[in-house]
Parts: C-alpha cells; structure tokens; sequence
C-alpha cells in the first residue's frame, strides 16, 4: 500500500527472457551424468546504459525470479535505474517453475512485453502511510509529509544475497559455477552512498578512464615523413648551430 503512495507498484509476475544468466544441472544418468551450464530465463542479466551516479559503468547485474515494476504519477520524481532486456516475457503467479524449460527453445515471439523496470529510485517529501488514519492514542506532533529524502525499490531481494560454498560466504555476485563476478556489490554500494548523500565514493568508482589509442592508419600514411623529420632535422639543426658558432668565434678572434 505505502509503494502505492510513493508512485511505484510492484506487480505479481516474473520477468523471463533470453538474455539470462546459466544455472548448472546435472544431465545424464547415474554415474554418466555431467555439470552442464544451461540458460535459465528466469534469472535475467543487466546491463545498463544509463549515466545516473548509481549505475554509471557499474557491471552486469544478475537477478533471480524478478517481479515488473510500474511506475505511478505523482509528486515524487522517479528514476528507472535497472531494466530488462526488450526481449522480455511476463508469466502470472503463483505458477509452477519446472527444468524442462531449459530444454524448450524460446520463442522470440513470446517475449513481446519490452524492457520492464526492475529497480526504481524515488525522490521527493513522501506522504505517510497513516496520514488520514484513526491513531491509537494522541501524537504530540503528527508528520504526515516527510522532508525531502530518497528511496530505491528493488523488485528482487535475491540482488544482495550471497553465495555460500563449504559454509563460507562468497563475494557479493560471484558466481560459484561461472566463476563470473557480477556487479551486484558496486550497484548496491553506489546505492547506499546516494541514499546518504556521499556522492564522492560513488564518483571515484564510476570513474571513467578514456585511454588514448594510436590510429595506425594515419601512422602508416605519414611514416616516412616523421622518419625523414627525425633523422634529418637533428642534423640539419646541428649543422646550423656549428656554422654560426664558427661564425661567430672567427669574427670575434678576427678582430
């Protein structure tokens, strides 16, 4: 109800699409069977191009039975930060999950519904919850609007969980299988630094470093040309300096 008010709905269906990260199965019988990496639609990869602070130059994200979100109009702005990818399917819950999806080839034409939103920021004075409701007792000083702040919505909780091998935790979006390091932790580090206000780590990390690559088209055009400046000019510059050097020291002793 309270993501109501503040303009988003998180709605019951899960995300499915093509562009999706492997689960491993065993596929075989008994002693015969293998791990093998197989795509499972149901855990879509993001890769964003949007230049907000939080996700600028951030890596691929990684999700697991992600819900849509919708966004509602409102006084609070709202920002779409994370989305999947325009081949995307929606299928209704509760529903039965079963593996035999990873031997079905997908219909592109069933992932029809476009890129859905899967992680939204909201900033603004939110409205209380409880504004217009009986209290249980007399408030001293009652707050219905609040002071201008943020919130980001998450349409997947499995964003920020860890994984666990021999009981030990692994890095925020390591994939134990892949061995994939995903950009699960420096998405939701840049979010928690935005969300205080401290924009200075979140800048220093999406830093971008442009390195100045040599065009070798250009090189090859014009390579005898800098070859004949750099051997020659040294020697004609030289030559110069020795004749008015001589110049100089004959008209000076001459004298």
């Amino acid at each position: 109800m309270c993501f109501f008010k503040y303009g988003v709905r998180v709605n019951p269906y899960l995300v499915a699409t093509p562009y999706s990260a492997p689960i491993t199965l065993a596929i075989g019988e008994g002693s015969e069977s293998q791990f093998q990496n197989v795509r499972w639609p149901y855990s879509p990869l993001v890769n964003t191009t949007n230049t907000h602070p939080i996700v600028n130059n951030v890596n691929i994200l990684k999700f697991d039975f992600a819900n849509p979100i919708d966004t509602l109009k409102n006084s609070l702005k709202k920002t779409i930060l994370l989305e999947s990818a325009k081949l995307t399917k929606l299928e209704g819950t509760p529903r039965e999950i079963s593996l035999d999806v990873v031997t079905q080839e997908p219909n592109p034409q069933e992932f029809n519904k476009g890129s859905q939103p899967l992680a939204v920021l909201i900033e603004g004075a939110f409205t209380s919850a409880y504004k217009n409701r009986i209290k249980p007792f007399k408030l001293a000083a009652n707050k219905d609007l609040s002071t201008a702040t943020k919130m980001i919505v998450i349409a997947d909780g499995d964003l920020i969980k860890n994984d666990v091998i021999k009981n030990v935790p692994q890095e925020l979006g390591f994939d134990r299988w892949t061995g994939q390091l995903f950009g699960n932790k420096e998405f939701l580090l840049n979010s928690v630094n935005y969300l205080l206000d401290d924009n200075g780590l979140i800048n220093i990390r999406s830093k971008e470093i442009k390195v100045a690559f040599l065009d070798h088209e250009k090189i090859a055009d014009s390579k005898l040309s800098w070859q004949l400046l750099n051997t020659l000019a040294p020697i004609l510059l030289l030559a110069i300096f020795g004749f008015i050097f001589n110049y100089l020291r004959k008209r000076k002793y001459t004298s």
